[in-house]
């Protein structure tokens, strides 16, 4: 008994056909292969299973990824990344000669530990007159730490109270 052939690209092999032969090389891996099949699904439901995958154009994947236009930007590089390792996989076998995700670009993620420190520069303060942000800047704004707790004169037990004073 033998195998059946492989396709070739003068045989324009199918999208449907693609896919499979994609996924399944991630039988091992059902996160990867969960994550690849949703963005695939889309793109076989908008080009048709029996696209050729020679023929996936720019415009075809920049249609499949206008369903992720309005998510976050990890999800739309989620899906991105599966368009492109799909094409990267169809180029390798030689269905495709060009790579049609050629137009589409990665979205910055902004998370807020990357936010720039809003401190001295929003408020006035100069860069040479703060110190750090732990020990907050040159003493009139908001991003001064609070005050060290200090004895409370007006009693004789031992409890500490924050003063509002600036030391």
């Amino acid at each position: 008994m033998s195998a059946p052939p492989l396709p070739s690209a003068g045989a324009g092999v199918p999208l449907v056909v693609a896919v499979d032969r994609f996924l399944d090389r991630f039988r091992n891996d059902q996160g990867t292969r969960t994550t690849y099949a949703v963005t695939l699904t889309r793109l076989r439901d908008l080009a048709g299973d029996l696209l050729p995958v020679g023929h996936l154009t720019a415009e075809v994947y920049e249609t499949v990824m206008g369903r992720w236009d309005d998510k976050a930007a990890n999800t739309f590089n989620k899906h991105l990344s599966a368009l492109n390792s799909f094409a990267a996989y169809c180029r390798r076998q030689e269905w495709l000669t060009t790579d049609p995700g050629r137009r589409l670009e990665r979205r910055k993620v902004t998370r807020a530990r990357d936010k720039p420190y809003p401190g001295p520069a929003s408020n006035g303060c100069s860069p040479t007159t703060a110190t750090s942000y732990a020990n907050g800047c040159c003493g009139g704004c908001s991003t001064k730490p609070a005050p060290a707790p200090t004895k409370s004169s007006a009693s004789t037990s031992p409890t500490l109270t924050w003063s509002s004073a600036a030391p």
